[in-house]
């Protein structure tokens, strides 16, 4: 409950009104309705999801990321703190060991991270 408060203070504008970040209709969608944005996702270099290598957990301390060649563990704010973020960096033959005993998942063939630099998206007017 304390994070989701949390999430709360971060999302009102200057005027105390909450900041839009997201807009939706409730009008019923169809799978073939994304397949644009998910070709996107996958194959073009301004994807985050294309650039790097990308496993997350939610935990019941915070979240626990797996990304590129990093991993990132956030902690939920307690009473009276503030959201704590640790990165450490991995070699690429520590990362197999990290993915089984942090999220459980066993390799069956080598892993090749990706830590590419994603490109900007085209500034449109």
């Amino acid at each position: 409950m304390l994070f989701l408060e949390w999430q709360q203070e971060e999302n009102r504008g200057e005027d105390g009104d909450w900041t839009e970040i997201y807009k939706f209709t409730l009008d019923p969608r169809r799978l073939e309705d994304y397949a644009e944005m998910c070709q996107f996702h996958q194959s073009s270099p301004c994807s985050f999801f294309f650039c790097k290598s990308l496993c997350t957990i939610l935990t019941p301390e915070g979240r626990l990321t797996y990304i590129g060649r990093r991993l990132i563990t956030t902690t939920f704010p307690k009473e009276g703190s503030v959201l704590e973020t640790s990165t450490r960096d991995l070699q690429d033959d520590e990362i197999p060991g990290v993915l089984k005993e942090k999220f459980g998942i066993v390799l069956k063939s080598p892993l090749i991270p990706k830590d590419e630099p994603m490109t900007p998206l085209p500034v449109i007017y």
